[in-house]
């Protein structure tokens, strides 16, 4: 719900997708059905409290890298 409400208060209109995967977040900004403009996971894992967070994707992003990572 914060989420919504910031994203509100930025002008913007959120959609709260519910329960998701994590490919179904990043598809919401790729399929002609949705064509969202971005998407914000919040996530929870059956890891410890601190490994929880937010996952980001915006339309038309490409996949990063790892530091390091050999091109």
């Amino acid at each position: 719900e914060g989420v919504l409400e910031a994203i509100a208060l930025w002008g913007a209109e959120g959609y709260d997708a519910g329960l998701s995967t994590t490919p179904a977040m990043f598809m919401s900004t790729v399929m002609p059905q949705f064509e969202f403009d971005g998407a914000i996971m919040i996530t929870a894992s059956h890891n410890p409290g601190e490994w929880n967070g937010f996952k980001l994707c915006k339309a038309n992003a490409v996949r990063g890298y790892h530091r390091g990572a050999k091109e």
